[in-house]
């Protein structure tokens, strides 16, 4: 267990009035909730919980440091949550290139239907018949539908598609 977990514990045992119920509460052993709480009482130096066999009850010193760290908790699971939101959510800009006649029709409404599923997203669609150099053009994605010459590329046989 992390640091964070023994300050969880703590809470948990003051709000819901015993070791018990914080076990409970945390989907952890209560055998955890007493470890956690021991090596914090013992890192701090100081009882924190005034235990008894059917409630916990926090000491003054406790009472304290639950006003203290109780802020500091909610501060914590807040950051991780939207660095998590942040992770999950594409942003920013696309640049994409497409043929004249096929960017209206097919791509457009793949595209409309991309920016309402993310609309932290922008893009840039960028139409054009003639061959582009998607460096050159500051292209993240292009279409292009024509032959093309022989090339020394190779497809990936080891790809697994599945249709």
């Amino acid at each position: 267990m992390d640091r964070l977990d023994d300050l969880a514990a703590f809470v948990a045992i003051i709000e819901k009035g015993s070791q018990t119920a914080a076990a409970r509460d945390l989907r952890r052993s209560l055998q955890s909730i007493n470890r956690s709480l021991t090596a914090l009482e013992r890192g701090v130096g100081i009882a924190l919980i005034n235990r008894t066999t059917r409630q916990s009850t926090p000491t003054e010193a406790g009472l304290a440091f639950y006003r203290r760290i109780k802020p500091a908790l909610i501060e914590i699971s807040d950051a991780k949550r939207e660095a998590a939101d942040k992770r999950a959510e594409p942003s920013g800009l696309l640049r994409v290139g497409a043929p004249v006649l096929f960017a209206p029709a097919f791509l457009a409404p793949v595209v409309c239907d991309f920016l309402e599923r993310y609309p932290a997203v922008e893009v840039e669609l960028k139409v054009s018949d003639r061959q582009v150099d998607l460096l050159a053009q500051g292209l993240d994605l292009a279409v292009r539908i024509r032959e093309m010459p022989d090339s020394t590329l190779k497809p990936d046989t080891s790809a697994n598609c599945v249709s």
